[in-house]
């Protein structure tokens, strides 16, 4: 985030974004390249899996570009705190819409983070 900050003055966003998605798309390659996965190039073809690659790229850079925008213009602290919360989210998601569940431990983590980023916020907000 402080990166971003210092890179931000230099880049602009969508400079930042591409940056982003081919360093994403390199490091993927390479891990799958070192587990020794292959692609199955006939999977292109599909238009089911062409239309998921381009919904899920397209929403990976809308979001990459949001994010981007969000930690330029907001407080480290605060949007560190707001990062936090993804996980919750995410946990929601799954239990709302796949009828995931999560055990005790899990439970006990989301506590801790929703705890944690109140009473970090509260701090912030007195001193």
């Amino acid at each position: 985030m402080i990166g971003r900050k210092y890179i931000s003055n230099r880049l602009n966003n969508y400079e930042l974004t591409l940056i982003l998605m081919v360093v994403a798309a390199l490091t993927t390659f390479i891990a799958s390249v070192i587990n020794e996965e292959s692609i199955n190039w006939e999977s292109f073809s599909i238009p089911s899996v062409l239309l998921g690659l381009l919904l899920g790229s397209s929403l990976n850079i809308i979001a990459t570009q949001l994010g981007n925008f969000a930690f330029k213009h907001l407080d480290s602290v605060f949007a560190s705190q707001m990062l936090l919360t993804e996980t919750i989210f995410a946990f929601i998601v799954g239990f709302l819409f796949y009828q995931e569940t999560t055990s005790s431990s899990g439970l006990a983590g989301t506590a801790l983070i929703l705890t944690s980023v109140f009473l970090a916020n509260k701090y912030v907000k007195v001193n």
